[in-house]
């Protein structure tokens, strides 16, 4: 009977974890105005922020063929870098070309639970070349976000700055429905003496 309240238990809570969900993309209509460049809190690879030209070859401005080209920041996630930011608010922010080998992706701790590529971005061209204005979510929770790219390059300028990471619960929640569950089958055993 214990053995059979406790598979229940751990039943219901694998089923209360759900799948994965799939990042949300909201495309914002209005050209942003550039800012400071929000800087990563980590990165890997090589990274450059700060920047406003483009490189022919390395990074497109995504300011390209808008008014604030040349004099807008943004960076660069270059060929397998990634930069990553410790937040847990949706990321808001121009996307310059966005391209099959660039990758949001959003974490918890170190376990990945959501990811979007440049592949569902589609391009805004009123906001320079094949650039997008978007702001990305995930409905999982999550304490980071990493962006990363597998060539030349994830080009981006961060229009929100992101907000520090909100205090994640620890999985207690399971230990505690799993002793409520265990504690009810003694307490009912215990009736039927």
């Amino acid at each position: 009977m214990l053995l059979r309240s406790f598979l229940t238990a751990a039943a219901v809570l694998a089923g209360s974890m759900g799948a994965v969900q799939a990042a949300t993309v909201t495309y914002i209509d209005r050209l942003p105005t550039p800012g400071t460049v929000t800087s990563a809190d980590a990165t890997t690879g090589i990274v450059k922020e700060g920047l406003t030209q483009s490189v022919t070859g390395q990074h497109l401005s995504p300011w390209a063929n808008t008014a604030f080209e040349g004099i807008g920041t943004y960076s660069s996630v270059q060929r397998k870098a990634s930069a990553t930011y410790k937040t847990s608010e949706s990321m808001t922010f121009i996307w310059g070309t966005p391209d099959t080998y660039n990758k949001l992706a959003f974490y918890l701790g170190d376990t990945l639970v959501d990811s979007i590529t440049g592949a569902s971005i589609a391009s805004q061209e009123q906001f320079g070349y094949a650039a997008a204005f978007v702001s990305v979510a995930s409905a999982s929770l999550f304490d980071k976000v990493v962006l990363s790219s597998g060539n030349n390059a994830f080009e981006y300028a961060v229009d929100v700055v992101p907000a520090p990471p909100a205090p994640v619960p620890l999985p207690a929640a399971g230990l505690l429905l799993l002793g409520s569950l265990g504690g009810m089958t003694a307490l009912g055993r215990r009736r039927k003496s």
